[in-house]
């Protein structure tokens, strides 16, 4: 079935002093000529009928209230200032409703409501209800215009949303993953060779490596993406570090520098086609969980486990619209059969250490 649309008809009050009835009859019929519905006839009120109550509703029921102002019309009591007092509470503000028309030019406008200040009062100058209704015509479309302008801005703000909505169930409906195969562990310092003595590179700090940190993005084919930070957490035994990027390196067997360094970790804008892989190397920024503390830790018959986590930093961009998400890359090693390996090559605990530690990962958790 269709339904039609039907205009709603505006409604007018007319306020004003019973020396301008005619003129308000006059006004009235002008209005009702024009397709509005006009209140003004104070006689229609049925004895004992509670004045302030009907006017009230009125009032509530119109769009607009044209208010005939002369000397006796602002000297109280008046029933056009009763009528004021009742339209400032229900319309507080007298913007777009309230159409004062002077009459009586004489009118000190100071003396005047500042409720019918508030808005532009008009003067007559030629036929008094010919220039009200052309008045209220320019009110009328001004509301009108505002509006729709309020209406376009709630659709645009509708289709925002609806964009955003778009976002949020690309994120959910198409998962993006990031993850780690390998993890590398090795000293921030170079080992020494021949120097049996110096140990000063095993109390270097701890670096973990991603070989490599491969990112997977099934998104939308218009939106960028871009990896604004990434950050390494480790958790073994008692211990759990916070790691911080700091190298985009090349682990490779003869490196020119022992980190293998290509340049400082920076953001990477990820490939929309396909997956974007880089060797991150983090490094943890306390001190006392050096090379040798997690040697010890990685050899010590107790610890079973190591679990290495890659925290990503996501922005993505479709449009003029951006949002940021977050990616956890999981690496967990089962540490027994490196641990028997490094031991039946002579590694220990109290003498000497591995100057690099490579697991592959058990399970790799896709990030999220």
């Amino acid at each position: 079935m269709r339904h039609l649309l039907i205009p709603k008809t505006p409604r007018v009050f007319i306020s004003y002093p019973n020396e301008l009835h005619e003129t308000a009859d006059d006004l009235a019929q002008a209005l009702r000529n024009d397709g509005y519905v006009v209140f003004h006839d104070k006689s229609t009120l049925v004895a004992g009928e509670d004045y302030n109550n009907r006017i009230r509703l009125e009032l509530k029921n119109s769009e607009y209230m044209i208010v005939l102002l002369t000397q006796k019309s602002i000297k109280p009591p008046s029933y056009v200032l009763a009528e004021l007092e009742i339209a400032r509470d229900i319309w507080p503000s007298a913007k777009g409703r309230l159409l004062p028309v002077l009459i009586d030019g004489s009118i000190d406008l100071t003396k005047l409501p500042s409720y019918v200040r508030s808005v532009h009062i008009y003067r007559l100058v030629g036929n008094p209800v010919a220039e009200i209704l052309h008045q209220l015509a320019k009110v009328r479309g001004q509301r009108l215009h505002h509006s729709k302008a309020a209406t376009a801005f709630v659709s645009l703000g509708v289709s925002a949303l609806a964009i955003f909505a778009l976002l949020y169930w690309t994120q959910v409906s198409f998962p993006s993953n990031a993850r780690i195969d390998v993890v590398h562990f090795r000293p921030l310092s170079k080992p020494a060779v021949g120097a049996s003595g110096d140990d000063a590179w095993q109390r270097s700090q701890l670096t973990i490596t991603a070989a490599p940190l491969t990112y997977a993005l099934a998104w939308l084919p218009a939106t960028r993406n871009q990896v604004l930070r990434e950050r390494a957490s480790l958790e073994a035994g008692d211990a759990k570090i916070s790691f911080d990027w700091l190298y985009e390196v090349d682990l490779k067997p003869n490196c020119a520098e022992w980190t293998c360094r290509l340049r400082n970790a920076e953001p990477l804008s990820l490939s929309r086609s396909e997956p974007t892989s880089r060797e991150v190397m983090f490094t943890a920024p306390i001190a006392d969980y050096d090379w040798q503390s997690f040697m010890s830790q990685i050899l010590n018959q107790k610890l079973e486990r190591l679990t290495v986590q890659i925290h990503s930093d996501i922005m993505s961009t479709l449009g003029p619209f951006r949002w940021q998400g977050k990616l956890v890359s999981t690496c967990a090693v089962s540490l027994r059969p490196y641990r028997e390996k490094m031991l039946k090559m002579g590694y220990s605990q109290a003498g000497r250490l591995p100057p690099f530690f490579q697991p592959t990962c058990d399970d790799v958790g896709r990030g999220t």
